[in-house]
């Protein structure tokens, strides 16, 4: 039972009421076929609105199957449109864009009825009405007749209790009317039809009960129902709703329908898209190319463990006053803490424990492709001139600079792979050297050599003038390498004061070779590892590098582990530790640490005072044979590159012997001079460098804490300084990359803010084209939210065009920028400079969907809000 209960609707009109409806009472039965008569003007399709929820009154009550529709809110109101109300306009009021069966679907759709359902049961409406053939052809396609029996269709696919037909034979013929009649009088057996029509004739003969109405009154009722208030209990009619995929679906098929405009929107909007991601994607191609120069840079400058590490120190405070300032007061200073932007030299000791941890800790997990160990040693290289002169030839260089062996003679950067990785041997009989005794001859990428370089090499003399050197003519070049015993010859030993004895003491001295001298080593095949080019190196073309060692003779690791083995256990080794006398008294060193107050560190206490008590000399005699006078420090260095070890010195047990009570002792005192030079670990790349840089943290962590457990002061002479040389160059300059970017975001990101809000106002343009189809939705049921879903849904859709578009040109984009960058700088190495991160287009994709999104909230909204009765009026 559907009964109105003194009805009354009014209109305001310049804030003037306009009563349209004036206390309004009629009773519907379930089943019924009722026309409503009357002239233009009079209320018949207000009441219509009224009743079908898509109007609501002014004052009175519509009351459904006993129940007061006074408290419905605007879901309930949706809700009862949808499960309860058939529609059938005059207009047809089908969408567009969406084929018949979609149409007749739709109240289905808002429903939540699953889609194989929705589609059987809306081809079986369209059988009822005669037009099952026609279920895929496009609206625009039908008659006026056949689109409203499409109409009719899609107002009984949801089973309702009314339909509501509002002049539905208005737009067509006389055979067409009957034969729509004819299915509104089949329909009306089974429930509630209620049509507002001016034909009389036609409400005469379908209809069997006629409402007239003037001026929004009841002015005749053919058949008045006796009103029934008892409520049946019948369920609250479930809510309606459109899930953001069916409006995608549906926003989707009439974007289709204007595919120009859609696409040409879609281009405009990805303009700021671009530039946002050419932005990027040259930041990444720069900062990719840093990294490589970064990664080949480390092969050059890797992080260096050196006995005297340099330290650059950047905590000093960089801040300054106002200069001259008015104030009649003086400034103090504070000087107590300052730090000097100094570099600091600190001392390694490279430990064979610190070794053992490179090798276990550092390569072994692979944050290292090599790690090369440089022992102080002097290699005694001599070859045949071409004149047939015995020369010694090549010369290794090490320095504070860089832990890489350098010099017209020194080792390979690394074992076999890693050089592999920048170097091929050419030529036919070049090969890679495997033996101790095997080396290769090292060229640039020009396959040239310095005559310099060459002639010290013994290849060719000074003399010769040529301009070329056949591969053959080089691989199997002989020479020989010789231990320190081999070497040096033993001179006489001289006799030297020792002080604190009081007695002379003989320094042990050995001399180099007189050219003669050295011929005949040569020639004596008993002495001398012999040596031969086999291979000829040259850096590989995409190296990042045009070189990475110096041009000459490399030699393998295997070779130093020869030499320093056989130097090390030599007797020059075992000589050098008495090549010192003692200068001063016991009673003169007493003196000294008398004032010395307790618990002052021993290192300190006596690293200044070793040159002041003994003398040093030389290993190596002059040519007279007069023992030459050196600092310690030239003295350990000298005897390390002999082969010596300095462990626990005599004269370190000589200062331990007269400590007075209360100085700590020497325990700690590790004067262990290493057979290494330098350590040089090559990262394998950014990631690797900062990995070993943690894991020597870690290591000294530990070494601190057991100087400390110790009972020791000051720093520990265990903790290891690494020199990194590179690293602040490169963050350097990827702090700049990354601050150009921001900026050139920000200004290109201008763009895509505005692209975003022109495709607010084109969606808005969209809402204004869409007005009619956003009424039919309304009275087929569906809530405000899903209106506005369904323009949320047509800006996804278009900021994803846009999004993919502008990645797309962006790539494209990327051809021409990398081909005439590298057209311009062709020796730079610069590669894929204008290269986009895939996850920065998938965020940029992303981010231009939200922009597009937000931008689409007003109209989306604008839509939500629309009455559903004028925008069914719009045309």
């Amino acid at each position: 039972m559907l009964q109105l209960k003194n009805i009354v609707k009014d209109y305001y009109v310049d804030k003037r009421p306009l009563h349209v409806l004036k206390d309004v009472s009629l009773s519907f039965p379930k089943q019924q076929f009722a026309s409503i008569l009357g002239p233009s003007g009079c209320g018949k399709t207000t009441m219509l609105n009224i009743i079908g929820g898509l109007d609501h009154y002014t004052d009175g009550d519509l009351v459904i199957d006993g129940k007061s529709t006074k408290d419905f809110n605007d879901e309930d109101w949706d809700a009862y449109r949808n499960r309860r109300i058939g529609f059938v306009f005059q207009s047809y009021n089908l969408i567009s864009h969406l084929n018949v069966v979609e149409n007749v679907e739709m109240a289905m759709q808002l429903a939540g009825v699953s889609a194989s359902e929705r589609h059987e049961r809306a081809l079986q409406a369209l059988k009822e009405v005669g037009l099952e053939s026609e279920s895929h052809k496009r609206v625009n396609q039908l008659s006026g007749g056949q689109m409203q029996r499409v109409a009719i269709a899609r107002s009984l696919v949801n089973n309702p209790d009314i339909i509501l037909a509002d002049e539905p034979t208005g737009a067509l013929d006389t055979k067409t009317s009957r034969l729509v009649m004819d299915i509104l009088r089949e329909i009306s057996k089974s429930r509630l039809v209620i049509m507002v029509t001016h034909n009389e004739k036609i409400a005469k003969e379908y209809s069997n009960r006629i409402i007239r109405m003037l001026d929004g009154v009841i002015t005749d009722d053919s058949k008045p129902e006796i009103e029934n208030e008892v409520a049946t209990g019948k369920e609250k009619n479930k809510r309606t709703s459109m899930s953001f995929y069916s409006a995608l679906k549906s926003s989707w098929k009439n974007i289709r329908t204007k595919k120009g405009r859609t696409i040409m929107t879609s281009v405009a909007a990805s303009f700021g898209i671009i530039g946002v991601a050419l932005v990027l994607s040259v930041s990444n191609g720069f900062q990719n190319y840093v990294n490589r120069v970064e990664s080949g840079t480390l092969s050059v400058y890797p992080l260096g463990i050196y006995t005297n590490a340099m330290i650059i120190n950047t905590s000093f405070d960089r801040s300054t006053p106002n200069p001259f300032p008015s104030d009649e007061e003086v400034i103090v200073k504070d000087d107590t803490n300052q730090v000097s932007p100094a570099i600091t030299i600190k001392r390694n000791i490279i430990t064979t424990d610190l070794i053992n941890y490179i090798d276990s800790d550092i390569l072994d997990p692979g944050y290292a492709s090599s790690v090369i160990k440089n022992y102080q040693v002097d290699f005694h290289l001599t070859t045949e001139d071409p004149d047939g002169d015995v020369i010694a030839a090549g010369n290794t260089s090490l320095s504070d600079l860089s832990a890489v062996p350098a010099g017209s003679f020194h080792e390979l950067l690394g074992d076999e792979n890693f050089v592999r990785e920048y170097y091929e041997p050419i030529g036919n009989e070049s090969r890679y050297p495997t033996a101790k005794n095997e080396v290769v001859l090292i060229i640039d990428k020009y396959n040239q050599i310095n005559k310099s370089t060459l002639v010290k090499l013994g290849i060719i003399s000074e003399e010769q003038d040529l301009e070329k050197i056949d591969f053959t003519d080089l691989i199997g070049k002989k020479y020989k390498v010789f231990t320190n015993d081999e070497y040096y010859a033993k001179k006489d030993s001289v006799s030297a004061s020792d002080t604190y004895t009081g007695q002379n003491k003989e320094i042990t001295q050995y001399g180099a070779p007189t050219s003669t001298q050295l011929a005949t080593l040569y020639n004596d095949d008993s002495s001398g590892l012999d040596l031969s080019i086999v291979g000829i190196l040259r850096i590989r073309e995409d190296a990042p590098y045009s070189n990475l060692m110096d041009n000459g003779i490399g030699y393998t690791s295997a070779l130093s582990d020869y030499i320093f083995a056989e130097n090390s256990s030599s007797q020059i080794a075992q000589d050098l530790a008495y090549n010192y006398t003692i200068d001063k008294t016991q009673a003169e060193f007493q003196a000294i640490v008398s004032s010395i107050p307790e618990g002052i560190n021993a290192q300190t206490f006596l690293t200044p005072l070793v040159d002041q008590f003994f003398t040093f000399y030389s290993p190596i005699a002059e040519a007279d044979g007069v023992p030459t006078k050196i600092k310690f420090t030239n003295y350990l260095n000298e005897g390390t590159e002999l082969g010596a070890t300095f462990t626990n010195h005599y004269f370190l047990n000589w200062f331990e012997e007269f400590l007075p009570t209360g100085l700590t002792d020497l325990t700690y005192l590790d004067m262990t001079y290493s057979p290494y030079y330098s350590v040089a670990v090559f990262p394998k790349d950014s990631k690797g460098k900062d990995a070993i840089k943690d894991a020597i943290d870690r290591y000294n962590l530990v070494k601190d804490q057991e100087w400390l457990d110790a009972s020791q002061t000051g720093d520990s002479p265990y903790h290891v300084y690494y020199t990194d040389l590179i690293s602040s160059v490169t963050a350097t300059i990827g702090t700049l990359i990354n601050v150009v970017s921001i900026v050139l975001i920000i200004f290109s990101s201008i763009s895509l803010v505005v692209s975003s809000v022109m495709i607010g106002i084109l969606t808005y343009t969209s809402v204004i084209e869409r007005t009619k189809e956003i009424g039919v939705l309304r009275a087929l049921g569906a809530r405000k939210k899903d209106v506005g879903r369904l323009f949320e849904a047509e800006t996804f859709i278009i900021g994803i065009f846009a999004g993919l578009i502008g990645i797309g040109i962006t790539y494209l984009f990327a051809f021409p920028i990398n081909a005439i960058l590298n057209s311009l700088y062709a020796d730079a190495g610069l590669g894929a400079i204008a290269s986009l991160n895939p996850l920065h287009a998938l965020i940029l994709v992303g981010l231009n969907i939200l922009l597009t999104m937000a931008c689409g909230i007003i109209p989306s909204r604008a839509a939500a809000r629309k009455d559903p009765v004028v925008a069914l009026r719009t045309e």
